[in-house]
């Protein structure tokens, strides 16, 4: 069987599945959120809605009648209604469809940190930062903790909206909750003051790191540039290389 790259294997997908051709594996009468996100990514929604619209009881807005399918054998990924929620809030988020995506997120029965997660940084990717910030101190009071991928959001809307006090709150909150240690949030950090011009900081920052991979090195390469210090720059990306850490794009 020839190879097939993602967009050809989701084309071919895709054709299965909207002329309700035979498959491998007979479709799930839940819609499955490997689909969902896959057609979200590769910017096939119209396929991502026809998942949604085949499933009896599908958790976004489209709510035209569904066709009766039925699954002859088990699936192998899990399907849960709260599954299919966060994979259709998350398609309708990167398609633009605001509206449905807050519907779909407003409606959730059970929101864990995972769609948390997705409603802040899909605030942040829309160019929403505020909203993201408020979608963060909602989840606080909720009595969510967080973690890395929140507390990284969170950062990149801090600096997005250039709102340097708020960015610190969080860098103490991480303190002394011990998420400084986490070298994502460490990164998260360096690239935030660097954003907002605070070279001091981001250089304390990376100099208390235990433990840097290549994403530590650019983004502290990137800091230095955002600074025009782009001697200090060439110094970083010297020393990264004597570390060896091999350059990408």
């Amino acid at each position: 069987m020839p190879f097939l790259i993602p967009a050809a294997a989701a084309s071919l997908l895709e054709s299965a599945v909207s002329t309700h051709s035979p498959t491998p594996r007979p479709l799930h009468p839940r819609p499955n959120p490997h689909l969902i996100y896959m057609y979200s990514k590769l910017d096939l929604p119209n396929s991502a809605h026809l998942l949604l619209r085949l499933a009896p009881s599908s958790p976004g807005p489209p709510s035209s009648p569904a066709p009766s399918v039925t699954a002859t054998s088990p699936s192998p990924y899990p399907t849960s209604p709260a599954c299919a929620a966060m994979a259709a809030f998350d398609m309708y988020c990167k398609t633009g469809l605001r509206d449905d995506a807050c519907k779909v997120f407003d409606g959730m029965p059970l929101r864990n940190l995972a769609s948390w997660n997705a409603c802040i940084s899909n605030y942040v990717l829309d160019g929403r930062p505020d909203s993201a910030v408020s979608m963060f101190i909602e989840f606080r009071r909720s009595g969510g903790g967080g973690d890395a991928i929140t507390f990284c959001a969170f950062l990149n809307a801090c600096s997005d909206a250039e709102d340097l006090k708020l960015g610190r709150q969080l860098h103490g909150f991480v303190i002394r909750y011990g998420y400084e240690a986490d070298v994502l949030v460490a990164n998260g950090l360096v690239d935030f003051y660097g954003k907002c011009h605070e070279m001091g900081c981001f250089e304390v920052v990376f100099g208390g790191m235990s433990s840097r991979y290549d994403v530590s090195w650019s983004s502290m390469v990137a800091a230095y540039e955002q600074n025009d210090e782009q001697e200090k720059a060439c110094l970083v990306f010297v020393k990264a290389r004597t570390e060896g850490i091999e350059p990408t794009d």
